[in-house]
């Protein structure tokens, strides 16, 4: 059986569909990734047992006219995708021309020349060019093309010399190069970017299983299943319809018209909690949706787990922490409001002995403004943002902590109804969790006793919540029964048990 998984993340940062290829692999399925090109990274590599073809799938430089008019079989996405694409192809076309024409003219100083002239008619001529080259890009922003440069450049022509001058042919190549559009350009619409530039594969051999990870590879999952005759599954890490980010200020039609136009041809579906794969049922006609939980790959036992929490010596030490330090485990984004870490942050007014830890990936800007807060509160010296451990590291290191906490906002259903993998992590840690009063992460908490729901949006209750689960913190200890109950039902070899059997029972 072959697969071809389509990924729009590097694969080795995203766990999820790294864990997946990996548990397929190991059953005997031939898995090829399709996933993002990153700087630095071979555009094919072999990982373990799967192969790994990475792509420049944001790039619109393989858009052309044609490709648009394909686009009319997705009959309710295609009114809100097809200006956005075509906007972009316009937007290459008119960059490609510059740079054509930049071959001709290669610099300002060898291609008008004012010596001959008077004062003010060099000054016009100056003008009309770039008047021209403003109406030749209108379509371009102010950033990609700075035409501030342009006019705050002068040249200096004497009578009877050669002029002198910025070199402007370097100047507006430097800023016309072909785009690389980003997700927030396009916004769902970057799914067509992503099959536009899968097109251009060269995919040998039968494919039993296409496996579209998340919106913004599914319409390249369509046509690569059509051309095929593979199956399809679509594999919804969140409820894509009602995501907290990524969506276009004008709400979320085109990313439900794009998910109602390719679950048509969609034959199973899978997803993280089973709120949400109801809500994909009562959207999906096909067979029901398969729950696949977030659960970390489970490298040690019970014992191992306790043995190294007799290391937290060691792991305070190096943040400077006495061992009598309560700390807060937090791991994942912090990624602006939605994660409610900034409330866990002003819970700590309330929590002065304790402190955070965020382990996970970081990003400059969220991080600055993270520790804003944190700063304006004077807690700053409290809260510690650490790198990321590779996922099957996640549970022995955090394992080190008092209690963890998963102060997720309700802003959307698919925040509400989310199963992150910070969740299981925690829990298969041994850590008593503080979670958001949130349907499916109460339920989850309260029916396995591992921790208790809180009110995220108010620091006060968090802070409540996190001194009465550090003071019982005792109650929480996993013994081995327990221990083996968690491995049984929410590991990831017990979800990978799933994707497996319906991998057969697609492929029959």
């Amino acid at each position: 059986m072959r697969a071809i998984h389509l990924n729009y993340h590097e694969v080795t940062k995203d766990p999820r569909v790294l864990k997946e290829c990996s548990a397929l692999a190991a059953k005997g399925v031939e898995v090829e990734v399709v996933c993002a090109l990153e700087d630095g990274a071979a555009p094919k590599e072999q990982i373990g047992d799967f192969l790994v073809n990475r792509i420049d799938w944001m790039s619109p430089t393989t858009l052309e006219r044609s490709y648009l008019k394909e686009l009319k079989e997705f009959s309710r996405s295609y009114s809100y995708v097809e200006p956005l694409l075509r906007k972009l192809l316009e937007r290459v076309e008119i960059a490609n021309e510059l740079e054509s024409k930049l071959g001709v003219l290669p610099s300002f100083d060898k291609t008008v020349r004012y010596g001959h002239l008077r004062r003010w008619k060099r000054w016009r001529e100056k003008w009309r060019m770039k008047r021209d080259l403003r109406k030749s890009v209108s379509v371009l922003s102010s950033s990609e093309l700075d035409f501030d440069a342009i006019d705050s450049s002068t040249i200096s022509v004497d009578e009877g010399r050669k002029p002198r001058g910025t070199d402007y042919a370097k100047l507006l190549k430097n800023h016309s190069k072909p785009i690389r559009v980003y997700h927030n350009d396009v916004y769902q619409a970057c799914g067509f970017l992503f099959d536009a530039n899968t097109q251009n594969l060269a995919i040998e051999g039968p494919v039993d299983i296409v496996h579209a990870h998340d919106i913004y590879t599914l319409p390249a999952g369509v046509r690569l299943a059509q051309a095929t005759g593979a199956k399809l599954i679509y594999d919804a890490h969140e409820y894509e319809i009602e995501r907290a980010s990524k969506m276009p200020p004008e709400g979320n039609a085109m990313a439900d018209a794009i998910e109602r136009d390719c679950l048509e041809h969609v034959d199973a579906v899978i997803s993280v909690s089973q709120s949400i794969c109801d809500l994909y049922a009562e959207r999906f006609s096909g067979r029901k949706p398969v729950l696949v939980m977030n659960a970390p790959e489970v490298t040690v036992d019970v014992s191992a787990t306790r043995d190294q929490r007799g290391e937290r010596d060691e792991f305070r030490r190096k943040l400077g922490l006495s061992v009598q330090t309560p700390l807060i485990s937090y791991t994942g984004w912090v990624l602006r409001e939605q994660r409610g870490v900034d409330q866990v942050v002003r819970a700590m007014l309330d929590l002065p002995e304790f402190h955070l830890i965020v382990l996970g990936p970081r990003n400059k800007v969220h991080d600055d403004g993270l520790m804003k807060t944190a700063s304006s509160l004077g807690v700053a010296d409290r809260v510690h943002l650490l790198p990321p451990v590779h996922h099957s590291q996640v549970v022995p290191t955090i394992c080190n902590c008092d209690v963890a906490v998963i102060p997720f906002q309700d802003s959307t259903l698919s925040y509400r109804y989310a199963m992150p993998n910070k969740l299981f992590e925690a829990v298969f840690s041994g850590l008593p969790v503080a979670v958001a009063d949130l349907p499916d992460m109460r339920a989850f908490v309260q029916a396995l006793g591992r921790g208790e729901p809180m009110d995220a949006t108010d620091s006060k209750a968090i802070a409540r919540t996190i001194g009465s689960l550090y003071r019982s913190k005792s109650d929480y200890e996993l013994d081995a029964d327990q221990y083996s109950e968690l491995v049984r039902n929410y590991s990831w070899s017990a979800q990978a048990e799933k994707i497996h059997s319906l991998y057969l029972e697609l492929a029959a």
